[in-house]
């Protein structure tokens, strides 16, 4: 490997941050929805008496384990959309031409999925503290929640990013995610 390849994936996970810094609403959108799936699902839920498995508490501390977990997997799942619209608009083939390694266009999209799917899961376990929940081995725990939640990403990401290499268009694309999405939010509990 040069000693190139690392800024080299960094410029490209700038690229995808400045979007984001560009586009305040997805950043908002990105970090506030989980939080509020948390907030307003976790209080309606726990005030519904709904029964719980797994040790906890409370219904809000049962459920923050799983809304780190699928908002990780939904960021990593959209991973590869913009990578696809890329291809599709045809600056995918710009980049590719570049002299730049090609593998750092991968490296940098996931930099960005993991950093963004990182932020999200650090808020939800923040909001979810605020909210009286006290993660039993404390920050030692919820770093390794947060890494195993990263961990998960990668794969997931995997998935998507190859998704948006081999599909011809961005319809089959999200035809799949809805058919591997929806599923799982209902089964979920």
């Amino acid at each position: 490997m040069s000693m190139t390849y690392a800024p080299e994936t960094w410029a490209i996970a700038r690229r995808w941050f400045w979007h984001l810094r560009h586009d305040p609403m997805q950043l908002v959108a990105a970090v506030a929805q989980p939080a509020l799936w948390l907030v307003l699902f976790g209080n309606l839920f726990a005030g519904a008496g709904v029964r719980f498995t797994g040790g906890a508490p409370d219904y809000i501390s049962f459920m923050t384990a799983g809304v780190v977990v699928m908002t990780v997997f939904n960021s990593a799942i959209s991973g590869g959309i913009e990578v696809l619209f890329d291809r599709e608009q045809g600056f995918h083939d710009r980049l590719l031409a570049a002299p730049i390694h090609r593998t750092t266009l991968l490296a940098g999209r996931y930099v960005y999925i993991l950093a963004l799917s990182a932020l999200q899961g650090a808020v939800i376990l923040g909001v979810a503290m605020l909210m009286g929940v006290r993660i039993a081995t404390g920050a030692p725990g919820a770093i390794v929640t947060l890494l195993i939640a990263v961990l998960m990403g990668i794969g997931i990401a995997t998935l998507s990013l190859a998704l948006a290499f081999v599909l011809k268009g961005h319809g089959a694309f999200f035809g799949i995610i809805v058919l591997i999405n929806l599923p799982l939010v209902f089964i979920s509990s």
